[in-house]
């Protein structure tokens, strides 16, 4: 279990996030939801240990942070922040290095992989020359390959065409286990309601929100209820 217990975060004088405390168990797949500037990549880049928080501590089955060995652990970015000047190949060998996992279980992988991404006719290709679609599909191969326990995906769906968003939230749903935390953190709330079965939601840095979702509530209804801004014309179109 993954414990947020009393975050706070400032920049400039100014509280990004306010006292923020919560539960991740294993076996369940939360949802983060906010508005953009809410705080969630904030606090996602505090439980990676990426920024320090102004106060408050995280802990893994009761190990504190400093402890945590982060090798089971994936932040699936936004932005895929994918090294530019590799190949695709290099990259994932690189990734797999890391796991000690061998060239013939990258070969298989590949194979497996091929009904979503044909890794194939992309990995001698530099990162930078393929699409924003072919480079969040590699990340997803790379979880694929080396099969973290935590993973945490910043607006897996956004800028995709509704095929590729179709294969990641597949792959999100087919990929949980009974010892794997996955967070979904995104605006984009009705894309993700077919696989999230917990509910997070940061409002102006605050936790206004967290249970259990029964896939049958409106979650925009919820959303708006706990948050002080309406959902924008925007989001409801990106989400219908």
């Amino acid at each position: 279990m993954i414990t947020i217990k009393n975050i706070e975060k400032s920049f400039n004088n100014k509280k990004v996030l306010k006292d923020v405390s919560f539960e991740l168990k294993e076996g369940k797949c939360y949802g983060l939801f906010g508005n953009n500037g809410a705080g969630k990549t904030t606090l996602t880049k505090i439980i990676f240990n990426e920024l320090k928080a102004s106060s408050g501590e995280i802990n893994l089955s009761g190990k504190q942070q400093r402890g945590i060995d982060f090798s089971n652990w994936y932040f699936f970015v936004e932005n895929n922040e994918l090294p530019a000047t590799i190949s695709v190949i290099t990259y994932i060998e690189l990734q797999a290095n890391v796991k000690n996992i061998s060239n013939s279980k990258i070969k298989k992988a590949i194979e497996k992989f091929k009904p979503i991404l044909d890794i194939e006719s992309i990995k001698n290709m530099l990162i930078k020359n393929i699409s924003a679609g072919q480079k969040k599909l590699v990340s997803l191969f790379v979880m694929f390959l080396v099969k973290p326990k935590y993973i945490f995906f910043d607006e897996p769906t956004a800028n995709l065409d509704i095929k590729n968003k179709d294969l990641i939230l597949d792959f999100i749903k087919t990929s949980m286990t009974h010892d794997s935390i996955f967070v979904v953190i995104t605006h984009l709330i009705q894309e993700v309601s077919s696989i999230v079965d917990h509910i997070i939601i940061l409002d102006s840095g605050m936790i206004t929100y967290d249970d259990v979702y029964d896939k049958k509530s409106d979650i925009k209804k919820i959303f708006k209820e706990h948050t002080k801004e309406e959902i924008t014309a925007k989001q409801v179109l990106e989400s219908s």
